[in-house]
């Protein structure tokens, strides 16, 4: 089953900025898109503890269309479902009573009430444990990717994406917001939404885009596109097998 942590109503500070090391989410890395950091407050709502995994996919829709599957560098259906569009995911979450949660929702789950790089802190370092990138597990598992080079001394013990509870969480109970697998979120991208933001519940609408937003990183990236603040987009078809969903739930008054 889907076990959820309950988010109260409130303020958080969203996206990030590199011009002033004094000012709000500071971050080194931080890109256009992401800022200026703004205050937004949301309505309390429920976001899954972890990635939908395969076995939940699979009970609720009969099929698993993961790439890595038990038995091909995944070791249970305790892994995230991935090679899923967004289509499929509005689709299955609403049969559900569900939803993907809006950009805003995600990063303030992932966030976890910080304002700095990572959950984990500022540095890299911190996210030992806590994380799954590229690194000396698919080295030797023959993985080529690029990232590989950015942290030779990490190892998280799994070639690709990992079992959704296998590190740990975040000061509100949320696994993998950094790495594993890309997240689908509900916006559509805009790369100038945060400049005339909402400051309630936004959400730039999917109509009005060519492409879905995306956020958390995955296996085969450098800690930098695992950043709180990272935006990552993909057309919505996309179907990837490093691409997955964590789900939410709205709270009706």
């Amino acid at each position: 089953g889907l076990v959820f942590v309950l988010l109260p109503s409130g303020t958080f500070w969203m996206g990030a900025q590199k011009g002033d090391s004094n000012g709000p989410n500071y971050d080194p890395e931080a890109r256009s898109d992401e800022g200026p950091p703004h205050a937004v407050t949301l309505s309390a709502f429920f976001l899954s503890k972890y990635e939908m995994t395969q076995d939940q996919w699979l009970r609720f829709t009969g099929q698993n269309p993961s790439y890595y599957k038990p038995g091909s560098l995944a070791e249970s259906l305790m892994h995230p479902v991935e090679q899923v569009s967004w289509p499929d995911c509005r689709d299955v979450m609403e049969r559900l009573g569900l939803s993907l949660p809006s950009e805003a929702q995600w990063e303030c789950g992932a966030r976890g009430g910080t304002r700095s790089v990572w959950w984990t802190g500022n540095e890299r370092d911190s996210l030992m444990g806590a994380v799954n990138l590229a690194d000396r597990a698919a080295r030797r598992a023959g993985a080529t990717w690029p990232d590989l080079e950015d942290w030779p001394e990490l190892d998280d013990g799994y070639a690709v994406h990992a079992p959704v509870n296998e590190y740990r969480a975040n000061a509100i109970g949320l696994h993998n917001v950094h790495g594993n697998v890309w997240e689908w979120c509900l916006d559509g991208y805009d790369g100038n939404f945060y400049r005339h933001p909402s400051s309630r519940d936004p959400v730039s609408l999917p109509e009005g885009s060519s492409s879905r937003v995306t956020r958390g990183g995955c296996f085969d990236d450098a800690a930098a596109g695992a950043r709180s603040a990272d935006r990552g987009d993909n057309p919505p078809s996309s179907a990837f097998n490093r691409l997955g969903l964590r789900p939410s739930r709205g709270i009706t008054p």
